[in-house]
Parts: C-alpha cells; structure tokens; sequence
C-alpha cells in the first residue's frame, strides 16, 4: 500500500478519498480553464494545457490523501 491508514472506517475514509478526488478534478479543470484563456501559447498547444492540469491535479490529489485522507 502506498500509505497506511490509522482509521478502520471504511466509509468516511472513501468519503475524504471522494472528497478529494473531486478537488483534483476541480483543480485540474481550472488550471486547463485558465492556461487556455490567458495565454496564446496554451491556446494554440492544448495538450500541454491538458498535461499541465493533469499535473496541478495529480499533485493535490497525493497531498491530499497523504495528509487527510490516510493520515
């Protein structure tokens, strides 16, 4: 497992889990939205605006289950 769990709590741990899921996506989205719309080199390169909020995205998804989800 990548990190262990102190909480026996299946349900409210998949609920952080969910919750936190639903941030990266926000977070991935919004960095997509914004590169897109303020700067003519993503607009005209939109898989690096893709790989660039999958990044933003993937980093608060392992921050997030690091240190709320699995504390």
């Amino acid at each position: 497992l990548t990190f262990s769990s102190q909480n026996s709590n299946l349900f409210s741990e998949w609920v952080k889990f969910f919750r936190v899921s639903l941030g990266g996506a926000l977070f991935n989205n919004l960095s997509f939205y914004f590169l897109v719309e303020h700067s003519i080199f993503f607009e005209n390169h939109l898989v690096l605006a893709v790989a660039a909020g999958a990044i933003v995205g993937m980093i608060f998804n392992f921050i997030g289950s690091r240190f709320y989800v699995f504390r």
